[in-house]
């Protein structure tokens, strides 16, 4: 863990150090904040987490058997396999008197070292794409910290969580799901001919309500409430939710797996980060997820959009091409698999989403609205079709949700006299950018893009509602060349259009993220892999490519250099580093950064930061006088 400081405005370590390198990582002999061991950046074994589970004597794990947790221990793993026999399949061993050995390596032991009984240097295995969550429980009184979580999966298939206490890290426990034990025969040999396992390599969200508003999440008499939820992306098919509300004692909610959960026959690969909302109709709050990604070991395609009862997980309404019924809303256009999850939109303010947006592999955006309570009248729609399945260089793939931004259109509008006139109409912009995560670097054909849509429709569609047609590339203004927009024609075209098109300009470009938007500034990153390369990001060695952090004005694609003495250009390059997303942190000073990358120089100091022209101060004050 690093830190930012305000007073000095960069990222540092735990001497207070500058800590990111100019390549946008973290400096080798920077020493993170966990850590008892000095000048450990730029190492995996020592200090973080890595150091600590690696003297931890007292660990909690967890399996689960069914929607119970059971600690994995020999007795346990016997009684939920139902036999020793079946438990060497369960554990891919090659025979009975394997088994001990293989739960102790589980466990974390280095039973392939000379001391078996002491633990493995390196227990955590990779966080490919899976993000720390963290749960704030509150400062209870006396406390001198406030009880912070970080929640976070891993490929080795087990969901940890760890106890913030500021210059210190423990375990509270981990689960690893009892399908996922299996993968650990593969793990422990470490044979880089093995293909790279996937297990909990989704993100986890959680659903918190503070009953009383007392500031703090109380496990037992507030009707206090934390839960979370994960998917396993590659990894499998299943979602989990867990009962985090007492940290110390987690519990499992339930489990919906694909092709085996009633109603799930679609749920592919579970790439689609759950989100937890409120929609009109249902008491309990819902988990809203796409159908996911197709791939090898399973014929879904992952054309769906789920709504779960976040309680109990049973299955509230879907988008599917399935037959119309209490449950489905059929939409037989939808066909490609929908790996990015949806962006929510709660398009009246009552605090209850009533909007979605979704996209999918094959260049579509689809609009969902959710307009009262009778679901009858809930409606579907492709909002743009940006794609093609049969052109090759045509093929662009959306694999994030969309950022959806309310704003105005200043619109231009030249008029048959060769005047102009002026308008301002609020619209929903719905910002994404094309790319496919599954071949990141072999793919070279497709010519991608960041598209700016516009949506006019604030409101909410009825199903009885006439839709407008799906907004095509024809529809869109290219700004790929920075538009003059003191030109009046060229101002005139810009605004007068359904959105814009950026198309990046090097072989191989793809968008990884939806991006941010921060005072108007569009920031969004792009991954371009080296001309050389032709296998999978996650084989590659040292070199695997470069980033462009782009930043663009939202509205018109506009932008100027940060250098007075270079032509203007929309993006900085980082090379041999992949962003998929740049946070936001803002400040004491009230002003917003973006962390990711190498960012902005402080001096000769890389900062680890980009200063935006945002901030959190009102932009205008006003003064009311009552007068009797």
């Amino acid at each position: 863990m690093l830190k930012y400081s305000d007073t000095k405005s960069y990222i540092v370590d735990k001497n207070d150090d500058a800590a990111i390198s100019s390549e946008g990582k973290i400096n080798s002999s920077s020493t993170t904040i966990w850590s008892t061991d000095n000048g450990d950046g730029g190492s995996i074994e020592k200090g973080g987490v890595q150091s600590m589970l690696a003297n931890k004597t007292n660990r909690t794990i967890y399996t689960n058997n069914g929607i119970t947790l059971a600690a994995l221990n020999r007795t346990n793993l016997t009684s939920i396999a139902g036999s020793d026999t079946q438990l060497v399949t369960d554990l891919d061993v090659a025979d009975t008197t394997q088994i001990d050995t293989q739960i102790n390596w589980i466990l974390g032991k280095d039973v392939d070292g000379t001391t078996t009984s002491a633990n493995r240097k390196t227990i955590l295995a990779d966080m490919m794409h899976s993000k720390p969550l963290v749960i704030n429980y509150g400062q209870s009184t006396g406390a001198t910290n406030p009880d912070l979580r970080i929640v976070v999966g891993t490929n080795a298939g087990f969901l940890h969580m760890f106890k913030d206490s500021g210059d210190t890290v423990d375990e509270s426990w981990a689960f690893i799901p009892y399908p996922l034990l299996k993968n650990q025969t593969t793990l422990r040999e470490n044979d880089t001919a093995n293909p790279h396992l996937y297990g909990l390599d989704g993100n986890a969200v959680s659903y918190i309500l503070d009953n009383n508003n007392d500031g703090l999440i109380r496990s037992s008499g507030s009707g206090d409430k934390a839960w979370v939820f994960i998917g396993q992306r590659q990894g499998g098919r299943s979602y989990y939710a867990l009962n985090v509300t007492n940290p110390n004692s987690p519990s499992l909610k339930w489990i919906i797996t694909g092709g085996t959960t009633s109603g799930f026959d679609r749920l592919a690969y579970t790439w689609s980060t759950p989100q937890v909302t409120k929609i009109p109709g249902e008491a309990n709050p819902v988990v809203i997820f796409t159908g996911g990604y197709t791939g090898a070991g399973t014929s879904a395609v992952g054309n769906a959009i789920y709504i779960v009862d976040a309680d109990t997980g049973a299955l509230k309404f879907k988008v599917s091409p399935d037959a119309t019924s209490s449950t489905n809303l059929q939409m037989t256009t939808m066909v490609d698999s929908m790996p990015g999850g949806v962006a929510l939109m709660d398009s009246d303010g009552d605090g209850v989403t009533d909007r979605l947006y979704a996209t999918d592999i094959g260049g579509n955006v689809w609009r969902m609205d959710m307009s009262g309570t009778d679901k009858t009248k809930w409606s579907m729609f492709k909002f743009a079709s940006l794609g093609s399945d049969t052109v090759a260089n045509q093929d662009r793939r959306f694999f994030n949700a969309p950022m959806i931004i309310r704003t105005i259109n200043k619109k231009t509008t030249k008029n048959r006299d060769s005047t102009y006139s002026y308008s301002e109409t609020p619209f929903d912009a719905v910002l994404l950018g094309s790319g496919d995560r599954e071949y990141p670097v072999s793919e070279k054909i497709v010519k991608n893009a960041y598209f700016m849509l516009r949506d006019y429709q604030i409101g909410s569609y009825l199903a009885a509602s006439t839709k407008p047609d799906a907004i095509v590339i024809s529809n869109l203004y290219d700004i790929t060349t920075m538009p003059n927009t003191s030109d009046l024609d060229v101002l005139a075209g810009l605004t007068g259009a359904n959105g814009w098109v950026y198309w990046l300009t090097v072989t191989g470009e793809k968008v990884f993220g939806s991006g941010a938007v921060v005072d108007g500034t569009l920031y969004f990153s792009s991954f371009v892999p080296e001309a050389s390369q032709s296998q999978d990001v996650c084989s590659l060695g040292t070199s695997i490519g470069t980033t462009r952090v782009y930043s663009m004005n939202m509205h018109y694609g506009t932008y100027s250099s940060s250098d007075s003495n270079a032509d203007p250009s929309p993006f900085k390059s980082t090379n041999n580093l992949l962003i998929e997303n740049l946070s936001i942190y803002v400040g004491s000073d009230k002003k917003i950064r973006l962390l990711g990358g190498p960012g902005d120089l402080n001096g000769t100091i890389v900062t680890g930061t980009t200063l935006t022209t945002g901030t959190t101060m009102p932009k205008k004050e006003y003064q009311f006088i009552h007068e009797n």
